[in-house]
Formats: structure tokens, sequence, C-alpha cells
């Protein structure tokens, strides 16, 4: 690339900043990464709690459900 850039090339080694693999772990410290995270398990809790909270309702409701279905049955019987 120098060449074709026509400078000289340089006696120093070219640096590499993710040499390694080392760049993912900068990135895991990074202030925004870590906020991210947190962010993402509190939303992850929050909607958790929210589906468990609504479980609990459709469980709680099954016996009425089922008498009120039973009551629309025999109306429509009867009907017949």
């Amino acid at each position: 690339m120098c060449k074709f850039l026509e400078i000289p090339v340089p006696d120093q080694p070219f640096p590499h900043k993710n040499k390694g693999g080392k760049g993912l772990d900068e990135m895991k410290n990074h202030p925004v990464i870590i906020r991210y995270s947190r962010e993402i398990l509190a939303s992850l809790s929050v909607s958790l709690i929210i589906g468990a909270y609504g479980c609990y309702k459709v469980v709680k409701m099954l016996p009425y459900m089922q008498e009120a279905v039973i009551n629309v049955a025999q109306f429509l019987k009867g009907l017949l």
C-alpha cells in the first residue's frame, strides 16, 4: 500500500488494537454495554413477573370458566 501511495514504509510494526481478541473484553467493561445489559435484565425480569401473574390469573379462573361454558352449553341445548 505504501508503494501505491508513494510514501516511505514505516519502520514500526502496524498497531493491532484487537490482537488476540482483547476487543471483546474491552467491550464487556464498557459503561454503555454494562448499562444495556442491566436494562435488558430488568426488562426480562418485569416481563417474567407479568407473565407469571397472567398465568396465575388464568389458572385461578379455570373453574369459573368451565362452569360458564357448561351453563352456555345447557342454555344452547334448551334453545334447540
